[in-house]
């Protein structure tokens, strides 16, 4: 089977430590090339990749079959439509934009038929375990993270931005639901937040920002941890030469986005709307917040 052609917009720690591993062992793409402004970002860029200052020169100098939009979010949807004006399918990592403008511009660029938001939790075992059950109608998910413990390349500029659109999709996802109302309000080191689903399911939400990465679920009364790993969890993986779960969770989200690019429209991808309804509940939660 011919190999995708697939280009990627950013190169910052995302890139690096998740999407590289992930590209680099997938069956079905070939890396051709890789924008960024910032030039010492192509120190971690593969030799045969080509290099360009910007989605549009990389769009052209390579044809490629997919574009990969993980630059800053204030470029999401301009990269997007760079690729989607040439008719190039694109993949765009959280948020996928900022604003409800922005959505509507992508929608006129044919968002809807050719963008996919990279919600990649969907594909974490211990979500993709909750949702095989059947719709969860109580959800309660903590989640607290540290960019500088990240060491992120670009500025992080809170948990709205950052960790907000993982839990937005995550309930209604996990609950088979759109979100009717929304609460809010701010928390020692973060934001509380409820959701009632309109199905009339509950989520219930702690997102704390910064603090040594913690994340937990509870669905319908049964309590997981997301992560990190234990330790003996880790040592495990690595005798056993596995990659860490969020790489092998993208690995298996670019195998569904593959199968989707060769027509198969049965793989069950996070779709535009699921973007545009975390960008509107982003804007919803900013309100409440005042």
């Amino acid at each position: 089977m011919t190999r995708l052609r697939l280009a990627v917009s950013g190169a910052g720690r995302a890139f690096e430590r998740l999407y590289l591993p992930a590209i680099a062992t997938s069956p079905d793409f070939d890396l051709v090339g890789v924008a960024d402004p910032r030039l010492e970002r192509f120190a971690v860029v593969p030799g045969s990749a080509a290099r360009a200052g910007s989605a549009a020169e990389l769009l052209e100098r390579t044809k490629p079959d997919a574009l990969m939009v993980l630059s800053p979010p204030e470029r999401h949807a301009a990269d997007a439509i760079a690729g989607m004006d040439r008719t190039v399918p694109v993949l765009v990592e959280k948020p996928m934009c900022q604003t409800e403008a922005e959505v509507e511009a992508l929608r006129g660029a044919g968002a809807e038929r050719l963008l996919t938001p990279a919600f990649t939790r969907r594909y974490w075992p211990v979500y993709r375990a909750i949702a095989a059950r059947g719709p969860a109608w109580d959800i309660a998910i903590r989640l607290r993270s540290d960019p500088a413990a990240w060491e992120a390349v670009d500025a992080a500029s809170g948990p709205l931005d950052d960790l907000a659109p993982h839990v937005i999709d995550l309930a209604r996802y996990l609950s088979g639901s759109p979100i009717g109302e929304v609460l809010a309000e701010r928390h020692a080191g973060g934001v509380a937040l409820a959701f009632w689903m309109e199905s009339g399911a509950a989520a219930r939400i702690i997102l704390e920002w910064p603090g040594e990465y913690r994340e937990a679920i509870r669905a319908d009364g049964k309590a997981r941890r997301a992560g990190p790993p234990s330790a003996a969890a880790s040592l495990l993986r690595r005798v056993a030469r596995r990659p860490d779960p969020p790489v092998a969770a993208i690995g298996h989200m670019l195998a569904d986005w593959a199968r989707h690019l060769r027509g198969d429209l049965t793989v069950a991808l996070p779709a535009f709307e699921d973007g545009a309804a975390a960008v509107a509940t982003v804007q919803r939660i900013r309100e409440r917040l005042g």
